[in-house]
């Protein structure tokens, strides 16, 4: 499974729905200083990132 993580967005979580993932998981954070940061996991049954994929 390819999961990714990124930072809740409209327009990334619509990109992601087309690609074929769902969400995993949904994470909030409540920093200190009053931010409050969401991430949203998402995977698909893929075969896994190797690293050749990664591009550093």
């Amino acid at each position: 499974m390819t999961i990714i993580r990124h930072s809740d967005c409209q327009a990334l979580n619509a990109a992601m729905t087309e690609a074929g993932y769902e969400i995993i998981a949904i994470e909030t954070y409540h920093w200190p200083d009053g931010v409050t940061e969401t991430e949203i996991l998402w995977g698909r049954e893929a075969p896994p990132i190797t690293e050749a994929d990664v591009p550093f």
